[in-house]
């Protein structure tokens, strides 16, 4: 099932931490008033839930909503900052989004591809499966609705030129990539060696320096910066 920015974005301002199933499945009907269909809403809170927010286990049926970095960003920041931001995480989170999306953007730089194309790509990579065309048609729908893909004709796309990021989302594509790779040292050529970020314009080398003290600790090598992050989520540039 397809998702939109506008509804991660709605969903992770009206959520709080410490909300459980009731109050989270009448948020997320809420933001999908638009959704007529029960099993449809129910495909589309399962995304949410699994990319987008953060949720711990209380016992067999009860999850509670945790605090995280997306849900203190969203309500910090507009929707304008955030949408690509949202694009980062699904690429960091989603395998079968991420394994796909590099095999376009190696194979179809610089001409337009067709849906015929993905299925290819994703039936090679994957096996041909009853969900193939399913996975296919949603992933096409979600690379348009974060700005990667442009659709050209009935079943032709073409990538769109790099995504352009503003200061104050590279500070937090930075920090979100700490937080979901778990990893707390980041080398500055980490992210020209990660295909999928291909889709962004990423030049990150005066971000480090200006912000070297505050949001972490730069220490030169030969080749570029190490960046140690010391600064946990809960910020406001």
């Amino acid at each position: 099932m397809p998702i939109k920015a506008r509804w991660v974005y709605n969903l992770l301002n009206i959520l709080e931490p410490g909300d459980k199933n009731n109050e989270i499945n009448k948020k997320i009907d809420q933001i999908l008033f638009e959704i007529a269909g029960k099993e449809s809403r129910r495909k589309i809170k399962t995304i949410l839930l699994r990319y987008f927010v953060e949720t711990k286990k209380i016992d067999a049926r009860t999850i509670e909503v945790q605090s995280s970095p997306l849900l203190h960003y969203s309500k910090n920041y507009d929707f304008k900052i955030m949408k690509p931001l949202y694009l980062e995480v699904l690429l960091i989170r989603g395998n079968s989004i991420k394994i796909t999306l590099n095999s376009i953007l190696k194979k179809y730089e610089n001409t337009n591809f067709k849906r015929k194309d993905v299925m290819d790509i994703v039936s090679t990579k994957f096996g041909q499966r009853r969900s193939t065309e399913k996975f296919v048609d949603n992933f096409l729908k979600v690379m348009v609705e974060f700005d990667v893909f442009s659709k050209i004709d009935t079943g032709v796309y073409a990538i769109k030129p790099k995504i352009k990021l503003n200061e104050k989302q590279k500070v937090l594509f930075i920090l979100l990539y700490s937080y979901y790779t778990k990893t707390s040292t980041i080398e500055s050529q980490t992210f020209d060696l990660i295909p999928e970020f291909g889709v962004f314009d990423l030049d990150f080398d005066e971000i480090l320096q200006k912000y070297n003290g505050k949001f972490w600790q730069l220490s030169y090598r030969a080749g570029g910066y190490l960046a140690y992050i010391t600064q946990k989520f809960d910020i406001v540039i």
